[in-house]
């Protein structure tokens, strides 16, 4: 009986394990805009803003969701959008030819859905997820 509880118990484990692995590998979704043509798309969003997390389809090998800040089309902003290529994660003071001051510019980049709504770093809770798959696998062995 003890050994058919904890067998249930690792199927568990890997069910779910491969759930959070069948999502991540279903496509990703991360924070849209432009504050340019969106108000609520600021620095930092909202706490009741109507934003959500979209679909990142239509990007070819999307990995990262991504937020800058600084220069957006000519204005200063933020934009949030998908992509591709790791951006970084860096802030840095600029100042173009014939500007009186200097803007902060900052770009996030991260790889969770949703990670673009503010200015923090997320980091992956992979491993964490993984562990007790492969625990649950050894048992079953």
């Amino acid at each position: 009986m003890e050994k058919r509880k904890m067998s249930a118990i690792h199927a568990t484990y890997i069910t779910i394990g491969l759930l959070v692995i069948s999502k991540s590998v279903s496509g990703m979704s991360c924070y849209q805009c432009n504050s340019t043509s969106e108000r609520t798309c600021g620095d930092s969003l909202p706490q009741h803003h109507s934003l959500g997390s979209i679909s990142c389809d239509h990007i070819q090998n999307v990995q990262y969701c991504v937020k800058m800040t600084g220069l957006v089309e000519g204005q200063l902003g933020t934009k949030r959008f998908c992509s591709s290529r790791d951006w970084g994660n860096y802030c840095e003071w600029v100042r173009r030819p014939g500007d009186e001051r200097e803007y902060r510019a900052c770009v996030f980049t991260c790889q969770m859905n949703g990670c673009n709504p503010a200015p923090t770093i997320h980091h992956t809770h992979t491993p964490l997820i993984i562990l007790p798959l492969l625990l649950g696998i050894r048992f079953l062995m």
